[in-house]
């Protein structure tokens, strides 16, 4: 499946009957069928909620949701199994060397940041 940049419109924070999904991406201009990429982002670990409200997001979008994604800071195998049976990519995030008691700037933060793929595939 290949995405290119300038054909994709990017919604942070769409309403949906259950909730907000924090970002959604669909085509920019649909030609007859809507691509659409569900992006459930979580501050803290993931848990089982997380697939389920994810799901109902994509129940709720249907056959036009092409990719689902959960990004956490952790996932347990048990919810990585979970995920990969519902066909949810997980992505895990971190910042590398964070001192809490310091204050950074965006740009700082930005190359602090990092995410990786944590899939079955």
């Amino acid at each position: 499946m290949i995405f290119k940049q300038k054909i994709l419109k990017f919604l942070e924070k769409k309403l949906c009957l259950k909730g907000h999904i924090d970002i959604l991406i669909k085509d920019r201009t649909p030609a007859g069928y809507n691509r659409k990429i569900v992006i459930e982002v979580k501050t803290g670990n993931a848990r089982s909620q997380d697939i389920v409200q994810l799901g109902d997001y994509v129940s709720e979008i249907g056959k036009e949701c092409v990719l689902r994604i959960l990004i956490a800071r952790n996932f347990p195998k048990k919810l990585q199994r979970e995920s990969d049976n519902r066909g949810i990519k997980c992505f895990m995030y971190a910042f590398s060397q964070i001192d809490k008691l310091q204050k950074y700037t965006l740009e700082e933060l930005k190359t602090k940041f990092q995410i990786c793929y944590r899939g079955g595939e």
